[in-house]
């Protein structure tokens, strides 16, 4: 990551012929190293604009994974809810699929937009090319996917500016809430059971106060994090989505209790009566009767058929099958991840730089400052971790805090106070500028 970070001072590709090299490897980040490298790669220069009478936005199986086929639509005012806030294609009676629907608002336009093929980079969809106003408010991106025949499983990896939520074949699968300034590595992750036929990748992204990029990516590799060829489309129809989930309700609402003593509830109801008559009370239990006047029987009380190890046998019941994706750790999120009080200094280290120069800190209320601060006042660091320190760091506060920290370490601790100063202001009654301390200075014209 830091040789991606400086890829503008150093020499035109060595910082991605470094990270090729990792990619070719068996590295556990060889995939992450594979992106880092295609999002340095300059931009091939586009073919001459024909018309939009002619233009196609069909484009070719990709064989990077990366999702290319793109619908746009937004911008959804952030009237609150944010990013779970299912807005109109995951209301109830709407869907993805219809590409005609119209969500305008004021003198805004909302409706279906596919993106342009050369657009769409390793460095994401800029939104900003579609979508205005963009600011404090949230944009869906969609897409139809197919994947090869006998593909049984998938990982899909979503990167995005501002908060994002991932969503598959109409259903929620993960999110994430903190607010990125910039898209840099794949922020969450799932892994999918691929079915045969075409399916639905969409993310929805919502943008903040805070300025962002304004950039989205969805691309998909294969069980070992090897990339694969996926055909993706921009055009919706045709898809076979489960219905939308009505949303939940805040609260319910208390269901009244019967009043005491068998007087009406409040609002024109009729008391109850027992079942014994109106003598008796509801806590009476109602008396059997049979003909002839016979008697229960007393029967011993059925014990449920335990299997081996005295536990109760299986009833036929099935556990519900595990859903078709299910939300996976990226590699930026384990890196992120640090125990409460255990984390080592350098471990520390690393996800402070990883969170300032990844761009991965949450812009809202970031933990770098506080985490470079841990670093700086552990006196076992070493020169070069203290210098690492004081180079990501993004306030003076903690450019100072090391070598302050260094200095008090390294002096002695005085013992004794200190000699009196030679102006006088050591004697009671004077200050430093050897006049009395209630005494008024006089100017040179009063004298």
């Amino acid at each position: 990551m830091v040789a991606s970070f400086l890829d503008d001072r150093a020499a035109f590709g060595k910082a991605r012929a470094g990270l090729d090299a990792i990619a070719a490897s068996g590295s556990a980040l060889a995939d992450d190293a594979r992106w880092l490298s295609a999002r340095l790669q300059p931009d091939p220069r586009p073919a001459a604009w024909p018309g939009a009478r002619v233009f196609s936005y069909d484009v070719p199986p990709s064989a990077s994974g990366l999702v290319t086929g793109l619908a746009v639509l937004g911008p959804f005012r952030d009237t609150g809810g944010g990013l779970d806030r299912k807005e109109r294609p995951e209301a109830p009676g709407e869907s993805f699929t219809d590409i005609r629907a119209q969500y305008s608002w004021g003198v805004y336009e909302v409706a279906w937009r596919k993106a342009l093929p050369a657009s769409v980079t390793a460095r994401g969809v800029p939104l900003d090319l579609y979508i205005h106003p963009r600011s404090e408010s949230c944009t869906y991106v969609a897409s139809k996917v197919t994947f090869p025949a006998g593909t049984k499983k998938a990982l899909l990896f979503g990167a995005a500016s501002g908060t994002v939520r991932l969503i598959w074949d109409n259903r929620t699968i993960t999110k994430s809430d903190d607010v990125h300034t910039k898209l840099v590595l794949d922020r969450i992750g799932a892994e999918i059971d691929v079915t045969p036929g075409p399916h639905l990748v969409a993310a929805k992204v919502c943008s903040t106060a805070v300025n962002d990029d304004g950039r989205v990516r969805l691309r998909f590799t294969d069980e070992n994090r090897k990339p694969f060829t996926v055909t993706t489309s921009s055009d919706l129809r045709g898809l076979a989505l489960p219905a939308n989930e009505d949303p939940k309700p805040a609260f319910e609402p208390a269901k009244a209790s019967p009043a005491k003593g068998g007087a009406p509830a409040k609002g024109g109801g009729k008391p109850v009566t027992p079942p014994g008559g109106p003598g008796s009370k509801l806590t009476d239990k109602p008396k059997a009767q049979f003909a002839g006047g016979g008697k229960p029987v007393d029967k011993a009380p059925i014990t449920p058929p335990t299997g081996k190890g005295g536990k109760p046998a299986a009833t036929g019941s099935k556990e519900p099958p595990p859903p078709a994706a299910r939300p996976i750790k990226t590699s930026l999120e384990k890196a992120l991840e640090l125990p409460d009080d255990d984390a080592s200094s350098m471990r520390t280290l690393a996800a402070a730089v990883l969170r300032v120069i990844a761009y991965a800190d949450n812009a809202t209320s970031p933990r770098a400052p506080g985490l470079l601060d841990r670093v700086t006042r552990d006196d076992r660091i070493t020169a070069d971790a203290l210098a690492m320190a004081g180079w990501v760091a993004t306030s003076g506060a903690n450019r100072a805090g090391g070598s302050t920290s260094r200095t008090r370490a390294a002096s002695p601790r005085r013992t004794a106070p200190p000699p009196p100063s030679r102006s006088g202001a050591s004697r009671p009654g004077t200050s430093p500028d050897r006049r009395p301390s209630g005494a008024s200075p006089r100017s040179r014209t009063s004298r």
